[in-house]
């Protein structure tokens, strides 16, 4: 009877099989297989992340543009709910409202 269960169950190998170890040389070709594709994985990454030895230049250096050379004149103008618009500078001593 032994011999008629092995025969019911596929996975079960006996003694008599042509191939007792297959499912040994499954696994291990799979387990090879699937460790040199994570070193060639890790070798790809690797070598793709290297930093150069120098570092970027620097930003160029731009004017300072918050500072201005102006003297601001306040005037009076109009009644209290006067409002101004626009303003028109054409040049330091050329300015519209």
């Amino acid at each position: 009877m032994k011999f008629l269960s092995n025969l019911n169950n596929p996975l079960s190998r006996g003694t008599d099989s042509p191939m007792p170890n297959a499912h040994f040389n499954i696994s291990w070709f799979f387990l090879r297989t699937l460790l040199l594709f994570l070193i060639i994985c890790s070798l790809f990454i690797s070598c793709s992340c290297s930093k150069s030895g120098t570092d970027p230049p620097p930003p160029p250096v731009k004017p300072d543009t918050t500072s201005h050379d102006i003297e601001w004149q306040e005037f009076t103008f109009g009644y209290r709910n006067s409002t101004l618009n626009d303003v028109c500078i054409i040049n330091e001593n050329n300015i519209w409202a």
